[in-house]
C-alpha cells in the first residue's frame, strides 16, 4: 500500500504543515505504512466495541476499510 504523492502533496498543503512536520511524517510514514492494515483492523474494532459509534459502522467496515486503499 502507498500513497499518491500528489494527494501527499494536497494534504501536507492544506494542512499547513512546515517543512519539518513534512519530514516528521515522511519518517514516521516508513514504520506505519507497513503496519496500516492491522492499525485499522484495530480502529475499527475499537469503533464497533463502542456502543456509541458502533450504530455508524456496523455492516460496513469492509467497504469503510477500502476508502483509504483506494
Amino acid at each position: 500500500m502507498s500513497a499518491n504523492p500528489s494527494d501527499v502533496q494536497t494534504f501536507i498543503h492544506i494542512s499547513g504543515f512546515s517543512p519539518e512536520d513534512e519530514e516528521h511524517l515522511r519518517h514516521l510514514g516508513q514504520h506505519l505504512v507497513p503496519r496500516l492494515p492491522e492499525l485499522t483492523d484495530r480502529f475499527y474494532g475499537r469503533l464497533l466495541a463502542d456502543e456509541r459509534t458502533r450504530p455508524h459502522v456496523e455492516g460496513r467496515v469492509e467497504q469503510l476499510k477500502k476508502t483509504h486503499i483506494a
